[in-house]
């Protein structure tokens, strides 16, 4: 139940993120993720080309421990993730709801789109 799974987040220090096995979508997971102060493993998986883009994209942000998904990398990246303190474990706020919908409603000019 969604309760029970609430409650293991709030008291764990690690939450873990798995990429869709196709596609390169991206659930809003990450995004609930990505508003904690908790260290997030990021675990990629898709085609070579969907996890070149998403791990280009993602790590611009220094706020993800990427691995594979597989056992290997992701004992590896855990392992360092317990030791490293160089990934900003900070909110990002232009991942957050309100960033989210402002930039839908404006275009690049900052006008609103339905003005």
């Amino acid at each position: 139940p969604i309760q029970q799974l609430k409650h293991y987040e709030d008291s764990t220090n690690i939450l873990v993120f798995i990429c869709n096995l196709h596609g390169g979508q991206i659930p809003g997971k990450l995004y609930q993720y990505s508003a904690t102060k908790k260290k997030i493993l990021f675990i990629l998986d898709g085609t070579a080309e969907e996890i070149s883009i998403i791990k280009k994209y993602y790590d611009k942000f220094n706020r993800y421990y990427f691995c594979e998904n597989n056992a290997e990398s992701i004992r590896k990246t855990v392992q360092e993730l317990l030791l490293d303190s160089s990934v900003n474990n900070e909110v990002l706020e232009c991942f957050s709801s309100q960033n989210i919908v402002k930039n839908i409603l404006q275009n690049k000019t900052g006008d609103n789109i339905f003005d």
